[in-house]
Parts: C-alpha cells; sequence; structure tokens
C-alpha cells in the first residue's frame, strides 16, 4: 500500500511539474517563418531584375536603392519559349540589405507580368542566402488573375520547395497554395509604394520528421518601402503534428523585423 501511495504521488507530482513548463520552443516556428520571407523574397528578387527592363511590364524602380544593385548580373534569353531571366550571383555577393546571396535564380515568363493569364515559374540552381539554401525547380509559380471587383491585380502562387538552414541545423518542405493581391502602387511603377496583402495556407515537414500546417488567418501585408520589403501585420496559426498550435503575429505595420508568436496563451517575440 505504501508503494502505491509512493507511486501515485510521485505521478502527481510529475504531472504538476510538466505543467509548470510552458512549451516555450519556438525554434519550429522561426524555421518556418524564415522559409516564408525566402520563399516570398524570389517575387522581389525577380521584380528587381524585372525593373532594369528585362522582364515586359513590370515595375520600374527609378532612383530607388535596389537590394542587389551592383551586385548579381543579370541575363536575358528573349529566343526562348517561355522567355526567360537568369539573376547569378556568382560564388557569394552581398546585396544592399546586407545579405549574402550566391547561385542563381531563373524566372521563366510566358507574357507581360499584368497581363491576365500571364505565368511566371522561379527555379534556383545552388542558390544561397546567409548560408540557408532555397531548392526547388520550380519552386514558385505565379499566374495573373485579372483584377478583382475592387481593380486590384490578383496572383495565384503556388510554391514547392525546400529550406536547408545554415549551420546544418535542419530543413523544411514547404508546400504552399496562396492569393496574392497588389493592393497599392500598381499604377505608379515604383517598386517601393508596391503594397501586397497574401492569403492561403501551407504544409510540410521538417528534418526531424514532425509533419506541419499552416492558415493564414489574417492577411500577412506585405511592405515594398526602401528598408522593409518584408511581411509587416497579419496573422497565421501553425500546426505541428506533435505540438500545440502557434500562433505567429507579424504585428500592427511596422518594419521591425519582428514577429510574436503565442503558445498555449504565452506570447513571445521572435527576432528575423
Amino acid at each position: 500500500m505504501k508503494i502505491l501511495t509512493i507511486l501515485a504521488a510521485a505521478t502527481l507530482l510529475l504531472a504538476a511539474c510538466n505543467r509548470e513548463k510552458p512549451d516555450r520552443d519556438t525554434r519550429f516556428t522561426q524555421q518556418e517563418a524564415i522559409a516564408e520571407r525566402l520563399f516570398d523574397e524570389l517575387n522581389s528578387l525577380v521584380d528587381e531584375a524585372a525593373s532594369t527592363g528585362n522582364l515586359s511590364n513590370f515595375k520600374l524602380d527609378g532612383d530607388e536603392l535596389m537590394l542587389t544593385s551592383g551586385c548579381a548580373t543579370v541575363t536575358r534569353d528573349t529566343t526562348a519559349t517561355p522567355k526567360t531571366v537568369t539573376i547569378d550571383f556568382g560564388t557569394g555577393c552581398t546585396g544592399n540589405d546586407g545579405r549574402t546571396r550566391s547561385g542563381k535564380i531563373i524566372a521563366s515568363y510566358t507574357g507581360p507580368y499584368r497581363q491576365a493569364g500571364t505565368v511566371i515559374t522561379i527555379s534556383t540552381e545552388n542558390y544561397f542566402v546567409q548560408g540557408h539554401q532555397i531548392i526547388g525547380n520550380p519552386v514558385r509559380r505565379i499566374e495573373n488573375l485579372g483584377p478583382n471587383a475592387d481593380g486590384h491585380p490578383v496572383f495565384q502562387i503556388d510554391v514547392t520547395g525546400e529550406v536547408f538552414f545554415a549551420n546544418n541545423s535542419g530543413s523544411i518542405n514547404w508546400t504552399a497554395n496562396r492569393t496574392r493581391t497588389w493592393t497599392a502602387g500598381f499604377n505608379t511603377f515604383i517598386l517601393a509604394d508596391d503594397r501586397y496583402s497574401i492569403s492561403g495556407s501551407a504544409n510540410g515537414s521538417n528534418s526531424a520528421g514532425v509533419q506541419w500546417s499552416a492558415l493564414i488567418t489574417e492577411p500577412l501585408i506585405v511592405n515594398m518601402a526602401i528598408g522593409c520589403r518584408q511581411i509587416v501585420s497579419g496573422k497565421k496559426v501553425v500546426t505541428p503534428s506533435n505540438r500545440p498550435e502557434r500562433i505567429i503575429d507579424y504585428g500592427n505595420g511596422a518594419c521591425d523585423n519582428t514577429f510574436t508568436v503565442t503558445i498555449n496563451g504565452n506570447t513571445y517575440t521572435v527576432i528575423f
């Protein structure tokens, strides 16, 4: 009887200890957010290459300080069908944003970016950002669906890729279906005043074998202003198969390079 009493007490004590230790592990959420940003950034870099005139009817930058100006080599093949543009960062160069990239981004396009029905596919070749490798062939498919009822261009974006994180810190597979609405800056031909609203879902697994899913619950707002070019507001719920759901909140519009993660009612601030 004494042994049973001791075992029961130990079990209750262990349960109490477990309740006292909240789930503070934000590493998975950080990796998921980094992958989101890396895949989304491919659009910005192709836009930048296009601003030199290599993709018809993309945005123009005017005097804007571009991320990779003077760093990458941009070439175009207009004889191919579909046409292609290649951004080559060589063995490594640091852009105006302070981030070092290497390898290539290859985009193909069936028509002008602003034309409904145009399809653009983006692939990578030995491409790294700050030591993170982004793999996909293609990693990103973009289709112009034309304007919505408010006159804003809408794009269907499908992502299928994988990120191998720097310092052998794991990897994540990513499959996403996104709707990207161009809410501001469409008529100015200046990249810096562009704003996008993104909705949709994603799923995949990481190198530890954890399956995950993500759902955007409040549209993610991307601000392309100089010195920003990141998600500045919106929320999504990320659910790993072996952990409670994580609520990611990108904030109230500030370009502060941070987001919060809420797990079981406890909120933590994460810096990219």
